[in-house]
């Protein structure tokens, strides 16, 4: 998983050519890095659930469990939650019946990513991952009936809102210093940019203009 893929760029870019393929592919790590770089604080983790269904046909009941639950050697730790669905539950009233379910939690941040009827893509994250060996959502697994169908992905870097939109711009912002380098006046009708390349004041983080970055949350370091 990336902040942003070729096939997203060229279609959030309205791109059709393919001249700049390769050199899109190749800046969007270089784009993360600079992202984090720029936003001083590592991207969150948690795990991923998508929920697909056509709509129950009657009530039913899912258990959600998180934690170690086949600890080695050791007694079981972890929680497990029952959640009570209702006929005709679409696929988002279920996320928001498992986090109906499991909250109040001291444990955990959820939250639903997209919801639809068909489809819903919910997060789940440990709040302190550093002390939650026999609790966290890396062990996380849910029991459902035929109705309903679950992905479950475990490690996914969680990007903030607006942070593709943003990575998209930066790369645009790359491509198009490369491909300007030298220039100092160009103007066409009403439109003029100027390339100093000796002058970069308008530059506020790194290579990269406020214009650009500026929707990046940045966080500072504390000691």
């Amino acid at each position: 998983m990336a902040i942003t893929t070729l096939v997203n760029f060229k279609a959030l870019t309205g791109t059709t050519s393919t001249d700049n393929d390769d050199q899109i592919t190749a800046l969007i790590p270089q784009v993360e890095k600079d992202y984090l770089n720029i936003r001083n604080k590592p991207f969150d983790e948690g795990t991923k659930l998508t929920i697909q269904t056509l709509g129950l046909a009657a009530d039913e009941e899912i258990t959600v469990q998180i934690g170690n639950f086949a600890s080695v050697g050791s007694a079981v730790q972890g929680s497990e939650y029952t959640v009570a669905l209702r006929n005709g539950d679409t696929a988002d009233m279920i996320a928001k019946r498992i986090m109906i379910g499991i909250k109040p939690t001291p444990y955990y941040n959820m939250f639903i990513a997209s919801a639809a009827t068909g489809e819903a893509v919910m997060y789940l994250l440990d709040r302190f991952p550093d002390y939650m060996e026999n609790f966290s959502v890396l062990d996380f697994a849910i029991d459902t009936s035929a109705a309903i169908t679950t992905t479950i992905a475990k490690m996914q870097t969680i990007y903030p809102d607006g942070a593709e939109m943003t990575a998209v711009r930066m790369i645009q912002h790359q491509i198009n210093t490369v491909e300007s380098a030298g220039v100092t006046r160009e103007s066409l009708g009403d439109y003029s940019v100027d390339y100093a390349g000796q002058g970069m004041h308008q530059v506020s983080y790194g290579s990269y203009p406020k214009s650009v970055v500026g929707n990046i949350k940045r966080f500072a370091v504390t000691m």
